[in-house]
């Protein structure tokens, strides 16, 4: 298949440099796609402009889609903070399937604490903790609400919140040439509101869960896999103005292999 039919361009839209800031910057490179020339005007083609962006928009004319980005999987490094302790992560690995409204965080923690690994799943409306991916499934204290949150807090569960969201739901504010821009729209009830950067993706993203603020914030995005979806390469996170994570992520896959099996003891639910 022609990898130009596959990928949108954008460019027909006729779209500038969204913020005076970014007149003088190079945008990163992005396969498939033309950078926006105008900054766009109205909601809808803001909404459009911001899933494009990230890179779900595909397909041209009567055949374009945002419905066919979902398994995602992100691979880097850092630090994790784990009920207030700091940790050297060496391997950090968030793995997606958006259809599924699935995640999986595998964290592989230095140091001599016991599990040196930690390994946290949603499935919809089942969440629990592997001993290692697929492996070994055990109860959770977490919810399944908080981690569909986290997953709504990562810039493709947001994009895809975003595509299939009630448009109703969603409220854009338009800070001018020289603002920003603000999308936000309620997940499992917590209002989640993403200030996009100067090439409309995610550089915030934000959520008050359980009374705290979360504010997960993103840099730096680069097409990793050349399929010409944008992963930030930088992911820093803070609850109540305190880290929780420092991460760089070197390493983005579309279409990883992903299964989320339920552990026994929730499979005869």
């Amino acid at each position: 298949m022609n990898r130009r039919v596959l990928l949108t361009s954008i460019g027909v839209l006729a779209l500038s440099a969204p913020f005076a800031a970014a007149a003088d910057k190079t945008p990163p490179h992005q396969a498939g796609r033309v950078h926006p020339k105008e900054r766009p005007t109205g909601d809808k083609a803001i909404i459009r402009t911001a899933a494009d962006a990230m890179g779900f928009v595909r397909g041209m004319g009567a055949n374009e889609t945002t419905n066919t980005i979902n398994r995602v999987q992100m691979r880097g490094a850092g630090k994790v903070w784990i009920n207030g302790v700091a940790y050297q992560a060496p391997k950090y690995i968030y793995t997606m399937s958006l259809h599924l409204k699935a995640a999986r965080e595998d964290i592989q923690r230095a140091g001599k604490d016991n599990p040196s690994r930690i390994v946290r799943v949603v499935l919809d409306q089942e969440a629990w903790d592997e001993a290692a991916p697929g492996v070994d499934g055990r109860p959770t204290t977490d919810s399944a609400k908080n981690r569909r949150l986290q997953l709504a807090r990562n810039p493709f569960g947001f994009t895809r919140a975003m595509v299939t969201a009630a448009p109703a739901s969603i409220k854009v504010e338009d800070g001018g040439p020289k603002g920003k821009i603000a999308i936000s729209f309620p997940v499992d009830g917590v209002t989640t509101t993403a200030v996009l950067d100067a090439w409309y993706r995610p550089e915030s993203i934000t959520q008050t869960v359980d009374g705290k603020v979360i504010v997960a914030k993103f840099d730096k995005y680069r097409d990793l896999s050349e399929y010409g979806l944008m992963f930030p390469t930088v992911w820093t996170e803070t609850v109540d103005g305190k880290p929780s994570l420092d991460l760089k992520i070197d390493d983005g896959r579309v279409a990883s292999y992903a299964v989320f099996p339920k552990p026994a003891s929730l499979a005869a639910r």
